[in-house]
């Protein structure tokens, strides 16, 4: 663990909900959980493009108290679409070509830093087994907006 000195964290001793954006807090799974529980949150109603998703993520996000860099570029030639402490969410709208996902998660996973990867998509899709759970040793969730929501849109 990697507190700061005004760590928000764990100022007196007492883990609090949210994330310090000044060093790495959390562990990974209090950080995963709060951060899949925060997108359980995203509703979304018929959206026009990606960028109105980024926006509805962004807004949780930071009701949820989570810092986070936005179109982060880590490696060349790639920026991800959302970094949190090495966490990263990857937005598809409606639903993306399997093998060109998994191409793209798999170079995600290749970089030293990536801790886990979350795939956020827009529309309902079944991507039990067929996404792999791990990539490189690396875990690999899936949020559907549309099951959040409650419909298939």
């Amino acid at each position: 663990m990697n507190e700061c000195e005004n760590c928000p964290i764990y100022k007196d001793g007492n883990k609090s909900s949210q994330m310090c954006s000044e060093c790495d807090c959390f562990n990974d799974e209090d950080q995963l959980t709060t951060i899949l529980e925060a997108l359980k949150k995203v509703k979304i109603s018929k959206v026009l493009n990606e960028a109105d998703i980024h926006q509805k993520i962004a807004e949780q996000l930071t009701a949820a108290n989570i810092p986070f860099k936005h179109e982060y570029k880590l490696i060349s030639h790639k920026r991800f679409d959302f970094w949190i402490h090495g966490i990263v969410i990857e937005v598809k709208k409606q639903r993306p070509e399997t093998s060109k996902l998994i191409h793209q998660l798999n170079r995600y996973t290749l970089v030293p830093d990536v801790k886990a990867i979350i795939v956020v998509i827009e529309k309902a899709y079944k991507l039990k087994g067929i996404l792999p759970k791990k990539l490189n040793d690396k875990p690999i969730y899936t949020i559907s907006l549309s099951k959040n929501w409650g419909v298939a849109l």
